[in-house]
């Protein structure tokens, strides 16, 4: 049994975001399954997850400062039943899922486990490629749906000193990476699931037993659960559409929005088409 923190998350979602989001915010709970659950942590920006199978627990995504204490705290009650933490793993390199991932694997004494494209960039391989002016309307929109976060002192000073776009390092903690695809060593019954498109590094998490998927952002929920159109190679994008809908999904955590459940979510996802450069 995994206990859920006997305190309530503050509610960080700016309150204009519950009123014009048609999708809805995202609100914290756990969702449990075979030999694994999610915990849903709504942050400033996006929504972070503490992932627990058998006796490890990992956290995927880190958006903000601010949401450092709360997710510090859901490991905690993690770590009362057992589980050891693996890593904070990153399921993209932009800013809104990074940047209180320092801090949080300074709190915890683990390291930030990157996809292995990112891993590859910082080691001096090919450059990552980041979403470009046409997709600005997308992004803005986006922005919105969110309720106009604006970005707290640390979070700026954490851009002015490491940027927004990385192609090396921006990290303090130690980093690792994760498997291109398959199996997380770290992390029973989950896998690496490799979807390029929305960035050259996104990648998803997998339970297939479960029926769980956790996307990053590849897979967002403001209008009611669709497909981003913010892209940086439509082709890999398609493909790695193409790949998840093949899969078993019966839940799907996305980076932004609420949780979106039933045996054919990704089907009923809607397509906003991409902005043409």
């Amino acid at each position: 049994m995994w206990i859920v923190p006997d305190r309530p998350l503050p509610e960080k979602t700016p309150a204009i975001a519950r009123w014009i989001a048609p999708g809805g915010i995202a609100r914290a709970r756990i969702h449990r399954g075979p030999d694994t659950a999610v915990m849903v942590l709504p942050g400033r920006y996006g929504v972070s997850y503490v992932i627990r199978a058998g006796d490890r627990a990992m956290v995927v995504d880190m958006g903000s400062s601010q949401d450092v204490g709360d997710v510090a705290e859901a490991v905690r009650w993690a770590r009362r039943t057992g589980a050891r933490v693996a890593g904070v793993a990153i399921s993209h390199l932009h800013f809104d899922h990074l940047m209180g991932a320092d801090a949080l694997a300074s709190r915890l004494g683990c390291p930030i486990l990157v996809q292995a494209r990112a891993f590859e960039a910082f080691q001096g391989g090919p450059p990552l490629r980041y979403p470009h002016a046409p997709h600005l309307r997308h992004l803005l929109a986006g922005w919105l749906y969110q309720g106009l976060p604006l970005l707290t002192p640390e979070d700026l000073g954490w851009i002015r000193q490491r940027g927004l776009t990385h192609q090396q390092n921006p990290f303090h903690a130690p980093v690792r990476s994760l498997p291109v695809e398959g199996p997380i060593p770290d992390l029973p019954g989950w896998e690496v699931i490799p979807t390029p498109g929305h960035s050259d590094d996104s990648a998803c998490l997998f339970h297939r037993e479960a029926g769980f998927l956790v996307t990053g952002d590849t897979v967002r929920n403001f209008l009611g659960g669709e497909w981003n159109p913010v892209v940086i190679d439509e082709g890999q994008y398609r493909q790695s559409r193409e790949r998840l809908l093949r899969l078993p999904v019966r839940v799907v955590f996305p980076g932004h929005g609420p949780v979106l459940e039933g045996e054919d979510v990704l089907h009923r996802l809607r397509t906003v088409l991409p902005d043409r450069s």
